[in-house]
């Protein structure tokens, strides 16, 4: 019975240990995700998502309009610092992709799955995206004037290093012809990330939403305060323009930002809470198997106390059990994890599955609650009276 108990405290501190580092490596994961810049500040932005069709909106003139109709009424409400348009919300989709071809160079030198976007003027003041070179759209960017588009950096850093991307031209074809329609870029602009927090920021072409109207939009406002207290005004805005468009949603961009982390966050929760309920079975286990023991040596326990024996080294002879089956268990549950943790690769950020570091606090930690669960049994024992123990028996 005393062999089981050991094997089964053994085997619950190996699979505390399994679960812990799986949980400690996910929390670290999601706080390297955390600390990730996703290129733009979502502090006090709300976004509101349209979707403009039908008969009224049927011509890229009646869009224009209404969109720069929707701006301007947004941008008067009270508490409303900017206003802008977008095409695609950033950490929600990739919009649509292309190839392109820059002037000058071979037919061979394309590039392909570029991902494209189309904005309103005041979008960089919004967002707070960085402007690193060059300039930003403007309202003499109309559909009648010269096609002008601003790239990010990722895109200059591909294919334009070491070059000026401001004034290339560039055509949305792969291989430009005399029909191909040829933009200018004008501004380079910091990376955001369009698909989610932890996927790089792909390289994109944005566009003036005027030159390219668009009929699924989003409304972003930033707010001077909580940017909920502006569904209300916004939604008498829409229905001023049009009573019978319809919105979509209302999400502030602090929310669109969670809602990209919520599987990190929903991974790491579950493997805390089994982590939790493996720790709790081992701390269980190591005190009940050294309980027992050491009610089954209290005859024991008494001739020593009876011959001299101090109670440091009655306290020491029951957590040295102890932590022999702790640190058992730590080396199988180590070996566990290193071999199981290699699959968790594609849901860690940042974090090696073998991450030194929490290997070696949740190593430190059971290590110390197992001696904890021993500390009990061991201070009982240590205050055995030798006459009762010998009596007993």
């Amino acid at each position: 019975m005393r062999r089981w108990g050991d094997v089964l405290v053994v085997g619950e501190v190996a699979l505390a240990l399994l679960l812990t580092v799986g949980a400690g490596l996910l929390v670290r994961s999601f706080r390297e995700l955390q600390r990730i810049d996703p290129g733009f500040d979502a502090s006090g932005v709300l976004a509101l998502d349209l979707q403009v069709g039908g008969g009224r909106y049927d011509s890229a003139a009646t869009l224009v309009a209404f969109e720069h109709d929707l701006i301007s009424r947004a941008h008067a409400l009270p508490g409303v610092q900017s206003a802008a348009l977008t095409s695609s919300l950033p950490l929600t989709a990739l919009g649509w992709t292309s190839d392109f071809s820059i002037a000058g160079r071979a037919r061979d030198e394309y590039a392909t799955e570029v991902a494209h976007r189309e904005l309103s003027p005041e979008y960089l003041r919004v967002m707070r995206v960085p402007l690193r070179r060059g300039r930003m759209f403007t309202d003499a960017d109309a559909r009648s004037a010269e096609r002008v588009v601003v790239v990010n950096e990722a895109l200059v850093h591909r294919y334009f290093a070491g070059q000026d991307p401001i004034g290339q031209r560039i055509s949305f074809d792969r291989v430009p012809d005399s029909t191909s329609k040829w933009r200018t870029i004008v501004g380079v602009v910091g990376n955001e990330r369009q698909i989610a927090v932890a996927t790089e920021p792909r390289d994109e072409i944005l566009a003036p939403i005027a030159q390219d109207p668009q009929q699924g939009i989003s409304l972003l406002v930033r707010t001077a305060s909580d940017p909920l207290a502006m569904v209300a005004p916004l939604r008498g805005v829409v229905r001023d323009i049009d009573p019978n468009l319809a919105i979509q949603s209302f999400r502030t961009m602090s929310a669109v930002r969670a809602a990209s982390l919520a599987r990190d966050r929903f991974l790491m929760t579950m493997l805390i809470v089994f982590a939790a309920v493996g720790l709790t079975l081992a701390i269980v286990g190591v005190y009940g198997v050294l309980a027992q023991v050491t009610r089954r040596r209290t005859r024991e326990m008494g001739i020593r106390i009876a011959l001299g024996a101090r109670a440091a080294e009655l306290r020491w002879l029951v957590v040295r059990q102890g932590l022999r089956l702790v640190m058992a268990g730590l080396v199988i549950g180590s070996v566990l994890a290193l071999l199981v943790t290699r699959g968790m690769q594609r849901v860690l950020f940042r974090v090696p599955p073998s991450d030194p570091l929490t290997y070696v606090v949740v190593g430190v930690m059971l290590a110390a609650t197992g001696i904890a669960a021993a500390w009990l049994p061991a201070y009982r024992a240590s205050r055995t009276d030798p006459a009762l123990a010998l009596r007993a028996e």
